[in-house]
């Protein structure tokens, strides 16, 4: 470590710090913030979920690309610099764990995708049918408030909040904290991938 030069050291630094940023964050959504919204009223629950969603779509992708490619240049140098190192297997061995840390920060788009996207889908619907907006885009209007647990129209456009609308809601945002657990992990287990290549070097 110490002939490194201080631009690899600076990307090092930086990588981590990403990708701890992007671990604390969505950690954060499940620990700090969902058990803050289940206290809200149901309205109030949703669409604060919904500014959450729309914030985190935002900024959590770029975060964690950005320590992924960290990650993965930093596989590719030590990659390169193996054949020059007289032990190599350690080299080699931070490579490794350079490129899973990445794969792991970069998995959680599959994981949203695969995972995360039917509870997200029915939380924008269920919040613009609550709040009188429709089901954005999701093909349920809310002309069909009748049924699955969505209880009747209110004066106000949005459906009325029956207790069983209100159970089905709380049971999604509930769910959707846990979910994102599994996001969160995977990040904080690519930092402590990636912490251990450094350290190897």
């Amino acid at each position: 470590m110490s002939h490194q030069s201080p631009d690899l050291r600076v990307l090092k630094a930086s990588t981590l710090l990403l990708s701890g940023l992007a671990s604390g964050l969505s950690l954060s959504l499940s620990v700090f913030l969902t058990p803050r919204l289940l206290e809200a009223p149901v309205p109030v629950m949703l669409k604060q979920w919904k500014s959450a969603f729309i914030s985190g779509r935002a900024s959590m992708p770029l975060l964690s690309a950005a320590a992924a490619a960290g990650y993965f240049y930093l596989a590719a140098k030590s990659r390169a610099g193996a054949a020059a190192a007289s032990s190599s297997s350690m080299i080699v061995n931070s490579f490794r764990l350079f490129v899973a840390a990445g794969a792991m920060t970069l998995g959680i788009v599959p994981y949203t995708l695969g995972v995360m996207m039917g509870t997200n889908n029915k939380l924008i619907e269920r919040e613009g049918d609550v709040n009188g907006r429709g089901g954005q885009g999701q093909g349920h209007g809310q002309g069909r408030g009748q049924g699955r647990g969505r209880g009747a129209k209110d004066g106000g456009g949005g459906i009325k909040v029956t207790a069983e609308v209100e159970k089905s809601s709380r049971g999604l945002v509930d769910w959707w904290g846990v979910l994102n657990l599994g996001r969160a992990g995977m990040m904080i287990l690519g930092m402590g991938l990636g912490l251990g290549g450094i350290f190897l070097e």
